[in-house]
């Protein structure tokens, strides 16, 4: 019987949670076997940034990332909001008489960089995938 999931010390000394694939243990399993590896100390987050209207930005990571978007929406017209605009997620919307307009990434495979297309002020999240 295998340990799918193995929480602390592994057989090479890592510490962390780990999840193998069926078949493997994750005690022993190579990293290429395993479909969870949190092991890092080091935060996972690469860039943070945003952006006002479409366009491009550069990234250079050297391959693609997660990206998590959040719009900005304009809530004056929802009932007991006043003018209150802000971050919602996820990034589109149009729930509640709220207006924005969705947001997208379109990042390049080598993840030298992504193409943001929106309508309203979108910040956005870039992290690391890890191997």
């Amino acid at each position: 019987m295998t340990r799918r999931v193995v929480i602390g010390k592994r057989a090479n000394g890592e510490l962390g949670v780990f999840v193998a694939r069926a078949g493997y243990d994750a005690f022993t399993a190579a990293d290429s076997d395993l479909v969870l590896n949190i092991s890092s100390k080091i935060s996972q987050l690469l860039m943070l940034g945003f952006v006002t209207s479409s366009g491009s930005v550069p990234l250079g990571v050297g391959a693609a990332p997660y990206i998590m978007l959040t719009g900005q929406a304009d809530m004056t017209s929802v009932p007991l909001y006043g003018s209150l605009s802000g971050p919602v997620r996820p990034a589109p919307l149009g729930i509640f008489g709220a207006t924005a307009s969705g947001s997208y990434a379109d990042v390049a495979s080598d993840g030298s960089s992504m193409y943001v297309t929106t309508a309203v002020k979108c910040s956005y999240a870039v992290f690391n995938v890890p191997l």
